[in-house]
């Protein structure tokens, strides 16, 4: 019996914290890209850094995905040998469904300066800090090389070209489950389709095939570049289509559209806000990525194509200009929003780790005298670690200066405690096994129940028998 007693304790000891741990479904590791000071664009120019203050405030706890938000603010005292007039560019990598290109605000000696937003390359992991190595970001001048003032042109259409918006209403009328289908025999015809809404699609020769489950009402829209065909529709029950269901009806319209007013308009209505300011930008992701899915899957493209373009991180500058005076001092300022790395692989509840690369500053013709601010955030107030020393000089607020530029780029984790505890490890390793845990959950009770009643047969069993002597 006190065996018995054991394993049931046991149990209850294993599977009271399971509940909780299972309900934390976030991702254990979240990697944000380092930001950078601004640079000069002018290659020969003799522009000097006489002094800088970098803040980096989270005390407004702004959330930006899996991150807080850090308000980033550079401000440079900065002069030139001569009149002249810099052209200066503000890099950072992210996606352009994250740019908070409302947030970005640049002065010159506290008055507002115009800036062109500009879009390069996807970042394909430059620019990250990973836990065993620092990767160098790609190149500035790689970087501005890569961005282009001019649209993009296709090689699988004409920007200005009109194509043909099918659009099909379905209403479901049956109780069965309906897949609808629509197959195009594309023979003697050049044709490009980008389809929208759609769950599917297969081609085999000249015949492709779009299909998508409906509820109860839909409308099911696709883009035809180039030769028309006869649209029909078709319904299935199921993906296999050997069962036809006739329980629906529906109707096609169709509208002649410009492409480039097409991929921008859906460009809005994914991102949710305009971007004609910024059209020219903005159309050469859209358009390059689409152009490029047509050409690698045989003359289709789809409105994933359209928000991978929108969701990849990659180079983005906000490019301005300057003017300085011989022998005068201005004061520059740039200020964004920026999101760090999430990481509870140790931990329960997250650290946030932020990288700054100073290394760029060495650009300029001169650069002295920095000095480094960071405020955190009510829910993490402590600077667990730092690649610079800090020094707190009141709560929440950890302070260094530098008279040269350092030899080390700034990466610094901010967590809820001064140090992560044995506690806070223990916590972790629950939260990074949940589903493990969650395979013995479903495991032990019956194993133990077997257990239990294994036990009790074998003790009655045992009574009997000494009974029986």
């Amino acid at each position: 019996m006190k065996r018995i007693l054991v394993i049931a304790i046991a149990a209850i000891m294993l599977l009271t914290p399971f509940s909780k741990v299972l309900a934390n479904s976030a991702p254990v590791y979240w990697e944000g890209y380092p930001s950078s000071v601004i640079m000069s664009v002018d290659k020969e120019t003799d522009i000097s850094v006489d002094s800088e203050k970098l803040l980096f405030d989270l005390s407004e706890g702004l959330k930006g995905g899996y991150s807080p938000l850090c308000r980033i603010t550079a401000a440079y005292s900065m002069s030139a040998g001569e009149d002249t007039t810099s052209t200066m560019a503000f890099p950072y990598i992210g996606s352009l469904q994250s740019l908070y290109e409302g947030e970005v605000r640049i002065t010159a000696d506290g008055e507002e300066v115009p800036f062109s937003l500009f879009f390069g390359e996807p970042a394909e992991g430059y620019g990250t800090f990973s836990d065993s190595e620092k990767r160098d970001p790609l190149t500035f001048s790689n970087i501005i090389q890569a961005v282009s003032k001019t649209d993009y042109e296709p090689v699988s259409f004409n920007a200005d070209e009109k194509a043909t918006l099918v659009s099909i209403d379905v209403k479901k009328t049956g109780s069965s489950s309906l897949m609808i289908s629509v197959p195009m025999d594309l023979q003697g015809k050049d044709t490009d389709i980008i389809a929208l809404d759609f769950n599917g699609y297969s081609r085999e020769g000249d015949r492709m095939e779009l299909k998508s489950w409906v509820d109860s009402t839909d409308k099911i829209e696709f883009l035809v570049i180039g030769d028309r065909f006869d649209v029909a529709v078709e319904g299935y029950v199921d993906a296999t289509e050997k069962e036809k269901n006739d329980g629906f009806t529906y109707e096609i319209s169709e509208d002649e559209v410009n492409i480039r007013d097409f991929l921008l308009n859906e460009g809005e209505r994914l991102l949710g806000r305009n971007i004609t300011d910024d059209s020219t930008q903005y159309w050469n992701v859209l358009a390059r990525e689409v152009d490029k899915a047509i050409q690698n899957n045989d003359g289709f493209a789809s409105i994933d194509d359209l928000t991978s373009a929108l969701y990849t991180d990659r180079y983005i500058l906000f490019i301005y200009s300057v003017d300085f005076m011989k022998e005068t001092s201005r004061e520059v300022s740039v200020s964004y929003l920026s999101s760090g790395t999430m990481d509870r692989r140790e931990t329960s509840t997250p650290k946030y780790t932020f990288s700054y690369l100073l290394s760029p500053a060495s650009l300029w013709d001169g650069f002295k005298d920095l000095d480094i601010e960071i405020r955190t955030s009510e829910t993490e107030p402590y600077l667990l670690e730092s690649t610079l020393e800090f020094e707190s000089t009141a709560a929440r607020n950890y302070k260094s200066s530098f008279e040269t530029l350092p030899d080390k780029d700034l990466v610094f984790t901010v967590y809820k405690s001064e140090k992560i505890t044995l506690s806070d490890r223990f916590n972790g390793w629950l939260s990074r096994s949940y589903g493990l845990i969650f395979m013995l959950t479903l495991l032990l009770p019956p194993i133990i129940v077997f257990a239990i009643l294994l036990l009790i047969a074998r003790a009655v069993w045992k009574r009997r028998s000494g009974n029986g002597m």
